[in-house]
């Protein structure tokens, strides 16, 4: 990228001169772009954007115009070295100058949830993973308890160290309803304590509800007491 002695080629009458070349941003995240400049130009020369790898055109021919030209790359998924040819139909040259532009893939973001499926105002942590710092939507903080009041489909953005950025995306369901059991005949004995407790996995059929468990309980001695599958839930 720093500056080259003049080279002059001599064909006939026609020369073309050595220019410096450089890229006008040399590093960036994956499906960037940026120019390629030239510091000076001919009259009569056309010049060429070319992938050093293989010499395939990238951009041009742009006539020279005698002060500075410049290539737009388009863009750039992995990191080139360009180099830049220039022609005056009788004498081509390539420049000396091979600038390199470095691009950073994007990170590789998810988006976690200690639960996906919680009751109204169930404490859950959302947590985002594959970068270095994470922003979420609806004002929720990366790794820290939150009480969500209507299911949303929660955005995580990522960055990287070299301030690439990506998302990823998880859906929480909030469930309103209160729990609802099926109910069945349950046989309950009551322990050395004197008190029986009953959940609601052994009264719907063996399921537990979607939100936190239920327990039922009476104490000996204080007489008879039925239950209902209102007294769940």
């Amino acid at each position: 990228l720093s500056t080259k002695p003049t080279i002059t080629v001599t064909g006939g009458l026609a020369t073309i001169s050595d220019q410096t070349v450089s890229a006008g941003t040399s590093s960036f995240c994956a499906s960037g772009s940026t120019t390629i400049g030239l510091t000076g130009s001919q009259t009569g020369v056309n010049y060429s954007l070319r992938n050093d790898a293989n010499n395939a055109v990238v951009a041009g021919p742009v006539a020279g115009t005698g002060s500075a030209i410049s290539f737009n790359t388009g863009t750039i998924t992995s990191s080139k070295t360009y180099n830049v040819y220039a022609d005056n139909g009788s004498t081509t040259l390539q420049l000396t100058a091979k600038p390199t532009v470095t691009v950073y893939s994007l990170p590789t973001v998810t988006a976690n949830a200690t639960a996906t499926t919680v009751c109204f105002n169930e404490p859950l942590t959302l947590t985002g993973a594959g970068a270095a710092t994470y922003t979420w939507n609806y004002g929720v903080t990366n790794g820290t308890l939150f009480q969500p009041d209507t299911s949303a489909t929660y955005v995580v953005t990522g960055k990287d160290a070299h301030n690439c950025v990506n998302t990823a995306q998880v859906r929480v369901v909030v469930n309103n309803d209160p729990p609802k059991a099926l109910c069945k005949n349950v046989s309950a004995y009551l322990n050395t304590t004197g008190t029986v407790s009953v959940t609601p996995g052994q009264v719907n059929n063996a399921r537990n509800s979607v939100c936190s468990a239920v327990t039922l309980s009476f104490q000996s001695g204080a007489g008879s007491k039925t239950y209902t599958c209102g007294d769940l839930g």
